[in-house]
């Protein structure tokens, strides 16, 4: 399974809300964020960060984009995949 299947596997059916990529770089953890008709360009940007830094795709998709550098605020979308505690 490559990065495009595994995000088609996991959003399969979402048609709105915000999804993140989060790289580390260097002290630092910056996030970019897609909508779910982005899958592709999802899947080239973590595959692309991959390459150089730790790089995380988030699992629950959010109500909305919380800008590049939030990652903690937010209220997740209820009832896909895993939900905040």
């Amino acid at each position: 399974m490559d990065t495009l299947e595994y995000l088609q596997a996991l959003y399969n059916g979402l048609s709105s809300g915000a999804l993140s990529v989060t790289a580390k770089v260097g002290a630092s953890m910056l996030t970019k964020w897609f909508s779910p008709d982005q899958l592709e360009q999802m899947a080239l940007f973590a595959q692309k960060c991959g390459t150089k830094y730790n790089t995380y795709i988030g699992i629950s998709p959010r109500e909305k984009s919380l800008g590049k550098n939030s990652r903690e605020a937010g209220r997740w979308l209820a009832g896909h995949a895993l939900r905040r505690l």
